[in-house]
């Protein structure tokens, strides 16, 4: 596998009661084989370089924006929240087109693609998410603390393709 990319990331640290981190990477996969899935061997095992391509890993653009904000009310109530909202958006993966039937005669049904369609030419949809947690402490002592907590994944319901 080849791996290229560069990382852009912008951290602001604790003060006035919250933290931003913001990531942004671009970045090229190229390999022979998934080698996760025996389906998805190459067409033809005695020539591999032949279907050197763009991996199933590859994600062109990725973006992932977090944060934390604590509280900053004194009153009873408010007091003690902590709120980390996290957001990951990503350019869509390649896959396989693929005929499902043994079109070379090689045995194997999973592996043969469309004629002149090169390995991994299709393109998935755009990911996008949006995670959050919500916590309250109940402090005890000055050390010692309950904490309430409420997550929730994919809050926006938005459907990802794999």
């Amino acid at each position: 596998m080849f791996y290229h990319a560069g990382t852009l990331q912008v951290t602001k640290r604790f003060s006035r009661n919250y933290s931003i981190n913001a990531n942004y990477t671009f970045a090229k996969a190229i390999d022979e084989a998934t080698d996760f899935n025996t389906d998805y061997l190459a067409q033809n095992p005695f020539s591999i370089r032949q279907d050197r391509s763009l991996s199933a890993f590859d994600q062109r653009h990725r973006v992932v924006l977090s944060g934390v904000i604590i509280s900053p009310f004194e009153n009873t109530i408010l007091k003690d929240f902590v709120f980390s909202p996290i957001f990951t958006a990503g350019s869509g993966r390649p896959f396989n087109l693929l005929i499902g039937t043994d079109t070379d005669g090689d045995s194997r049904l999973y592996n043969d693609r469309p004629a002149l369609a090169g390995r991994n030419t299709g393109r998935g949809e755009a990911y996008y998410n949006f995670d959050m947690r919500l916590a309250r402490r109940f402090f005890v002592k000055e050390s010692r603390f309950l904490e309430l907590t409420f997550e929730a994944f994919n809050l926006f319901n938005r459907v990802n393709y794999n």
